[in-house]
């Protein structure tokens, strides 16, 4: 168990026996890519509603998409936290 565990960190974490800042910044950067096609609906309608209504609608696909890239960075973080599956 120790040994997969070990593995997996380093999967997930890079090198060494921390996080290597660069993981989490690229993750960052793909996170902001993701929610790229979404974020102008949010801003101008759900967090700030702009009356001049709103010219384009994300897809389901473009939501489920960035729903399934949220959900699975948060089960990365939440492996390299508490180190559960």
């Amino acid at each position: 168990m120790q040994t997969w565990a070990g593995g997996k960190f380093t999967e997930l974490a890079g090198e060494g026996p921390h996080i290597d800042p660069n993981v989490p910044f690229a993750d960052l950067n793909a996170l902001e890519d993701a929610f790229r096609p979404i974020r102008w609906f949010v801003n101008k309608r759900l967090a700030h509603y702009d009356i001049r209504g709103v010219v384009t609608r994300p897809k389901f696909g473009e939501l489920d998409k960035v729903l399934n890239h949220l959900t699975d960075t948060f089960a990365k973080y939440f492996f390299l936290c508490l180190a559960q599956d």
